[in-house]
This record gives C-alpha cells, structure tokens and sequence, in this order.
C-alpha cells in the first residue's frame, strides 16, 4: 500500500462526507483512508460506519475524545502505507490527480522524504474544485521552503514517509493547542529530501466556530511553549543553511504567538511581558515582512502599543 490517509473526526458531521468524497474521487486507489472518530456526539460516527460499509480501503476506528494529536497519533499507529498524509476532516481535496501525481514522482524520486504541496482558503458557502493537469514536482531545500512560505507550519499539505515518522517518533503532543508548531519543528530535523510543487490541492475551511478563531490564554500560553520546545531541540550538529530556516520557522511562530495574544479573549499581557523581552529577538531571523514589521513595533510602540495595533488590525480583517 502507498499512502496511508489519517483524518481525525470530531463532530464534524456537516463536512466529512464532502472531505470523504474527495478523497474517494482520487484516479489513484492505492491508499487506505484511516478515520479516527475521537468521541464525536454527532452523526460524524456514524457517517465514517456508513462510508466503511461501502468502501473496503476505508478503516474506522471509534475512541473517546482524546483530542487531535491523539487521533492522529492513533492513525499513525496502525497505518499501513509507505506515506503517510493527514487531512483535517472539515477540510477536502479539490482536484482528484493528486495522489496519482505523487504516487509517480515518489516512485521515481525513491529518496524523497518529504512531498509539499499548496493550500486554498475556502469559507463554509464556498465549493473550490480544480483540475490540475501537471503538478511539475521539484526538489527544494528547506531554506528555500521556508523562505518561499511553501512549508507550512501544518501537519496537512504534507505527504511524508512512514519509516521517518516512526524512527524519530514524530508523534503529536498530547493536550495543548497549535501541536503543528512543535510537531513541524521536529519533523525539519528528520528530512534529508524535500519536494514540492507550487500547485494547490488543498481546501482549508476557515470556520467561524474553529479553534482558530477563538484564541484563549491556554492558546497563547501552548503556542509559548512550542516555541521553547523547539529552541531546546539539538540543532548544533545542523548546516548554516539549516539553521537559517529553522529560525526563520521559528520567527513565524513567534509571530503568530504575539498576533494570537494580541486577539486573546482573556490573556493578561503583562504575564508575557518578560517572555516577549527575551525572545522577541528570533523575529530579526525572518525573510518575511511580516515578522520584520512586528519587530519594529515592538522596538518602537513597545509590547502594548504592538498588540493594541495588531488587535485593531485584526478585527478590521475578521470584518470583511
């Protein structure tokens, strides 16, 4: 079997039919698509039992809510594929040649460890379909991936081998939010090839009642923490190269830590004061604007007057 496909269910039971079909529309049938119900109290379960009956590449596996990361580490577990993806089950594909083209570039490009591929943001009125004709996979450094916003700080718009996953054991981190942080950091560690095409494959649903849009303090305070998960990981033995993605990765975090606070419903700046002080500097490793704007904010407006901008900013965007 060539790919293993993992969606974590949880009382999603008005979109993983769509995200099932466009999986089950793929021209190529050598995968085995793994749903994980993690507990949902909808019909989401019952949905995936319907759907198993019918398909046999389809595995159900029924759970009490543990949560995302352990629905996908329970995936990887019992997966059987040679690559591994993960699709979020509100989530879709939207051509269906995607794993076909893959399957035939990793076939002849056998020491690939890692394929990426591009997303599309699509809201709940919103239906994107696509046909793409040719993918033109290409090798990339992780620097220039980095640098060129290809790879994403998500576990999706990923197809990755198995045996990288589960001899680094790149399990997910159990109980807190925004794992794909922490879990992307470690996984830029592990990869020796890395390809990509530029061509979108991927339908991400921006959902009014997703965890995205509702920031807490356990938000902000999880995604602080990732961050210094991943400046005690051992890099010293890494290229120059390297290093320069790996904390331009990380300033793209920490930029995402200071807009997530600066949109919290209940987070108290002034206990993440000291933390922004001392770590505030990884923002000068960026290639992107974004970073560089918020590091001079910070120099300039000082932290309250940075989040108090970056909250107007935001709201005006959820507006439109």
């Amino acid at each position: 079997m060539f790919f293993s496909i993992i969606v974590p269910v949880f009382n999603v039971d008005q979109y993983i039919e769509e995200c099932i079909d466009s999986i089950l529309l793929q021209n190529c049938n050598d995968y085995e698509l793994i749903l994980i119900d993690d507990g949902s109290t909808d019909r989401s379960g019952e949905i995936c039992d319907l759907y198993d009956e019918k398909y046999d590449q389809i595995v159900v596996i029924h759970k009490e809510n543990g949560g995302l990361s352990d629905a996908r580490n329970k995936g990887i577990e019992i997966s059987k594929g040679e690559y591994i993806l993960f699709i979020d089950s509100d989530d879709y594909l939207v051509d269906n040649t995607l794993l076909d083209g893959a399957k035939d570039f990793l076939i002849f490009q056998k020491n690939c460890d890692l394929l990426l591929f591009g997303f599309v943001k699509v809201k709940d009125d919103n239906k994107k379909n696509d046909t793409i004709d040719d993918y033109n996979f290409r090798l990339i450094s992780l620097q220039d991936a980095v640098k060129n916003g290809i790879f994403y700080t998500s576990a999706w718009c990923k197809i990755i081998k198995r045996e990288i996953i589960i001899e680094h054991k790149l399990f997910f981190e159990m109980n807190i939010y925004s794992e794909d942080m922490d879990w992307c950091a470690r996984l830029s560690l592990t990869v020796d090839t890395i390809c990509y095409t530029e061509c979108c494959s991927y339908a991400y649903r921006q959902r009014n009642d997703s965890i995205s849009k509702n920031i807490s303090e356990k938000n902000v305070q999880d995604i602080e923490n990732n961050i210094k998960r991943s400046l005690a990981l051992d890099i010293n033995n890494k290229s120059d190269k390297f290093k320069s993605a790996f904390f331009d990765l990380l300033a793209r975090n920490f930029s995402t830590y200071i807009i997530a606070l600066a949109v919290s419903s209940n987070s108290d700046i002034n206990c993440h004061k000291d933390y922004i002080k001392e770590y505030m500097h990884i923002l000068t490793k960026a290639c992107r604007k974004r970073e560089k704007i918020i590091y001079f904010f910070l120099k300039v407006l000082g932290i309250t007057g940075t989040l108090n901008i970056l909250k107007s900013v935001y709201r005006c965007k959820d507006k439109i």
